[in-house]
C-alpha cells in the first residue's frame, strides 16, 4: 500500500514540475532572458533566477508580468493555483 501511494505522489509532484518548467519556459520566450525579467519587473537578476529554480513567480509579481506581456502571458498561466484559467480567462 505504502508503494502505490509513494507512486502516485511521484506522478503528482512528476506533473506539477512538468508544468512549471513549461510555464517558465513560456516566461523566456515571451522575455528572451531572466535578465529582461529582472530589468523589467525591477528585480535583481538573482531574483529571477530563482523563479526559475523554484518553477514559480511570485503572487506580488503575477499581475506585473501579465500586463507587461502585452497579452501574451495571462495570470491564469503564470500561477493557476491563484488565478484559476475557469475563474480569470475571458471565453
Amino acid at each position: 500500500m505504502f508503494m502505490l501511494i509513494n507512486i502516485v505522489y511521484s506522478n503528482k509532484l512528476g506533473d506539477s514540475r512538468l508544468k512549471a518548467g513549461i510555464k517558465m519556459q513560456r516566461l523566456l520566450e515571451v522575455f528572451e532572458s531572466k535578465q529582461n525579467i529582472a530589468e523589467l519587473v525591477g528585480i535583481t537578476p538573482a531574483a529571477a533566477g530563482r523563479w526559475f529554480k523554484t518553477g514559480q513567480v511570485p503572487a506580488k509579481q503575477v499581475l506585473k508580468i501579465e500586463k507587461l506581456s502585452n497579452g501574451e502571458l495571462h495570470c491564469s498561466d503564470i500561477r493557476p493555483d491563484l488565478y484559476p484559467p475557469e475563474r480569470f480567462k475571458s471565453v
